[in-house]
């Protein structure tokens, strides 16, 4: 359990374990590491199998403290918990985006050191015109998200906080644009989840099993 961090120029291990006395220590012994931001602080999922609740933790490399922020927890289900609590950092500005066990996006606020509400779970996404639960966030190839919804995923502009573009299955009009917005239709009506390759294509996965890839650039899906 815990965390171990190597240090090449003295060829040691500094490890990080649960300790009830010290409120800078993690809370639990299990931990996922998700990733180092462009402040040198360590994001980790720190989970507890007996209390059966997860936190998110933040390890400051510098004074070696540790921050938990248990505003939400959540129960922890194996090889389930990267797709249901993802952290991420945006790398054109450095900002820490969350999407919590509720469907909740939020944003770290260093300042403050605490998370900001962005998109409440089942509230309209700015920008898309569309209520939706946030399912996952990913990564796109330039600067921007993709958030996936229980509806279909939209890509999210992390600085202007609003959805560029969404695609979605609202209308079950096949391969069609609505009306007024951005909202490109999809003839399937069970998503799941969405990535982009580096292309810049966005694959689309159903739960029957169907791929669609879609153009961007030409507004085209394919069915796969």
């Amino acid at each position: 359990g815990g965390i171990a961090s190597y240090d090449p120029k003295k060829e040691n291990f500094r490890n990080y374990l649960p300790n009830p006395n010290d409120p800078k220590t993690m809370p639990y012994p299990y931990c996922a590491l998700m990733f180092e931001d462009s402040k040198d602080n360590i994001w980790f999922i720190n989970r507890s199998f007996d209390l059966d609740t997860t936190v998110i933790g933040r390890l400051d490399t510098k004074s070696h403290s540790i921050t938990t922020y248990p505003y939400k927890t959540q129960t922890f289900k194996i090889n389930d918990i990267l797709l249901n609590l993802e952290v991420l950092e945006f790398d054109a500005d450095g900002t820490v985006w969350l999407r919590d066990d509720m469907g909740n996006v939020r944003v770290f606020n260093r300042k403050k050191d605490s998370f900001e509400l962005v998109i409440p779970s089942g509230a309209e996404i700015p920008g898309s015109g569309i209520k939706d639960t946030i399912q996952s966030i990913i990564k796109g190839n330039n600067e921007h998200f993709l958030l996936n919804g229980q509806l279909g995923f939209c890509i999210w502009d992390p600085v202007k906080r609003e959805s560029v573009k969404s695609y979605t299955n609202l209308d079950k009009k096949d391969l069609s644009f609505s009306e007024g917005k951005q909202k490109f239709l999809f003839d399937e009506n069970k998503f799941r989840f969405a990535f982009e390759d580096k292309q810049g294509h966005y694959w689309a996965q159903f739960e029957d099993g169907i791929l669609h890839m879609i153009d961007p650039l030409n507004n085209s899906i394919q069915r796969l």
